[in-house]
């Protein structure tokens, strides 16, 4: 056997395996090296493999006397019957290894066929030609790339079967054997086969399985520069999508300016419709306020009278004041409560909005933060309304002697005019007709006064009770005013708070989404640079292990030189043996 194309077999198998893990493929490339190592570890232990298919009934249950004198161990106490059996005899120092397989459980080059001398199909005696012939069609599908001795256990029916391409340039041949010899198959080796021209054959089959294995390589590397670009590709176009992105702080910036755009245009609004309602809601000609104002006013009737020493003070009753004061109120506070109720709808609806824009626009997430408006500001309000105002006092004359003497006091002016006008010296010498005279005007007189004072304590009466209810109409005017200037103040401040807090709680949820963000963005820019460092490799590995495999089509050529120039001197040694042998007897 020639040591130089065993050592050329065995550096060229050991090249292209390392080619194959330097590369780093190894979901695409697994088969290939466990190939590829199944081959150096024969040749390290200087093994020759063949293999046999066994045809007809599995082999460890066949009772072929043929298998038991070729196979003498298989029914050796204690040994496994398995689909795979190997078995071993040596030949000219060389270790010849059997593997036996059921045609049931067919050979692939995972498992065999890397580098067999022979591969060798055993049919039994006993079966019919129709039989024999289907298997012979199986086994030429099953191994078409392989040379293969057909056994018989029959004298003189041996068949060659699957020898092609000039009986596989000679290199490996197929003969019958008559498996009742004594000696058996190690007998046919020893007669037709030296251990020389066996591990050429196997190393012909190794270099066939290098072929397979080298071609499978180049699909491979093939097949993985495409993912690479493929992914590389992608990868590009995951890197420009991230840097076309608008920044964040960019649109933060926009998101806030345009949330406090829309909630100082919704405030406004409110604002705007509050002060309307509240417009006509206060107008003094017709408005809702001012007929609740008449309609009470109509219901006071009288005033509180008080005596005193000549006058008698008039006021207004204070149950009527707290009646009118409470009824003004109670509208008031209604309307104070549908303004707290449309408030806090309009500051859950804009919270609701905020966060679905943040989650939208930024996925940042915001809690439920609203500080929704209490009654405790109206109730304040209210409680101040008309708390100062001091009730009306007006005063009519005290009825009695004074109130008519105040009322004669008119006329005491007349007499004294025309006494002093006519003088004493008229009256007297008109004596007779003054007693009548001065009888009728007293009567007249009475009467006069008497109706008089009636007249004007009613008018007075009914003036005071007039001032009294202007009094009132201030008051509510005034409770007016209070509402129309601080109510509506204390909305707009404690919606402007509100809409204030959402924005700063806005701006600090952006603000951690961005860090967060950034934080994500860094890593995923460093994972972008390692995973483009990571094609640039294999590219370098891709372009290295192209140009390995070149060089070692290049040293299989060569093999394929060795491996002929090999076997033509195993041929030539065995025929001048032979012509030895032949001279010696």
């Amino acid at each position: 056997m020639s040591t130089k194309a065993l050592n050329n077999l065995g550096t060229a198998t050991e090249n292209l395996l390392q080619n194959i893990k330097e590369v780093g493929i190894p979901n695409a490339t697994r088969q290939i090296e466990t190939q590829l190592e199944s081959i150096l570890s024969s040749y390290a232990r200087n093994q020759v493999n063949i293999d046999l298919i066994c045809y007809g009934e599995s082999f460890h249950e066949s009772e072929n006397t043929s298998l038991k004198t070729l196979f003498p161990e298989r029914d050796a106490p204690g040994k496994e019957h398995t689909e795979k059996q190997d078995f071993s005899f040596s030949l000219d120092g060389i270790e010849l290894i059997w593997h036996v397989y059921d045609w049931t459980m067919p050979v692939n080059k995972s498992s065999g066929l890397q580098n067999s001398a022979l591969l060798v199909a055993y049919i039994p005696a006993d079966a019919p030609p129709e039989q024999t012939e289907e298997w012979h069609s199986h086994f030429n599908t099953m191994y078409p790339d392989y040379s293969g001795v057909l056994i018989w256990s029959e004298e003189n029916t041996g068949k060659k079967w699957a020898l092609s391409e000039e009986e596989k340039r000679n290199m490996i041949d197929s003969q019958w054997v008559d498996l009742n010899q004594e000696a058996g198959f190690k007998g046919f080796l020893e007669e037709n086969y030296s251990a020389a021209r066996l591990q050429v054959f196997s190393l012909a089959q190794s270099v066939l399985a290098l072929e397979a294995n080298n071609t499978i390589f180049g699909l491979i590397l093939d097949q993985e520069e495409r993912n690479n670009k493929g992914k590389k590709a992608l990868n590009m176009v995951t890197e420009n999508a991230s840097l076309s992105k608008e920044g964040g702080n960019t649109k933060a910036s926009k998101l806030i300016s345009q949330l406090k755009s829309e909630f100082n245009s919704v405030q406004t609004s409110f604002i705007k419709g509050l002060e309307k309602k509240y417009a006509d809601f206060f107008q003094p000609a017709s408005g809702p306020f001012k007929q609740l104002t008449d309609a009470l006013l109509n219901e006071l009737s009288g005033l509180e009278e008080t005596q005193g020493t000549k006058q008698n003070t008039l006021r207004i009753p204070d149950k009527f004041q707290q009646y009118f004061k409470s009824q003004l109120k109670s509208d008031l506070s209604q309307q104070m409560l549908n303004d707290i109720k449309s408030a806090n709808d309009l500051l859950h609806e804009s919270a609701a909005e905020l966060m679905q824009k943040l989650e939208r626009n930024s996925n940042a997430h915001l809690g439920q933060h609203v500080g929704f408006m209490t009654t405790d500001a109206m109730n304040s309000l209210l409680e101040g309304l008309g708390h100062s105002d001091r009730n009306y006092e007006g005063s009519v004359t005290k009825k009695g002697a004074y109130e008519y003497f105040m009322a004669m006091r008119k006329y005491q002016m007349l007499v004294f005019m025309m006494a002093s006008s006519l003088g004493l010296t008229f009256f007297k010498n008109m004596r007779l007709y003054m007693i009548p005279l001065t009888i009728v005007l007293i009567g007249y007189g009475a009467y006069s006064v008497s109706a008089n004072v009636r007249k004007e304590r009613e008018e007075g009466t009914d003036k005071e009770l007039g001032k009294a209810k202007d009094h009132l109409l201030n008051l509510a005017k005034n409770m007016a005013s209070e509402v129309n200037r601080y109510w509506i103040k204390q909305m707009q401040e404690h919606l402007k708070a509100e809409f204030s807090a959402m924005i700063v709680a806005a701006e600090s949820a952006l603000k951690s989404e961005e860090e967060k963000q950034g934080q994500l963005e860094e890593q995923a820019k460093l994972n972008s640079q390692r995973t483009s460092a990571g094609f640039e490799m294999m590219d370098k590995k891709i372009e290295t292990a192209r140009k390995n495999r070149n060089g070692w089509e290049r040293t299989l050529s060569r093999l394929k030189t060795d491996l002929r120039l090999a076997y033509n001197q195993v041929m030539r040694d065995e025929r001048a043996r032979e012509r030895e042998l032949r001279r010696k007897v």
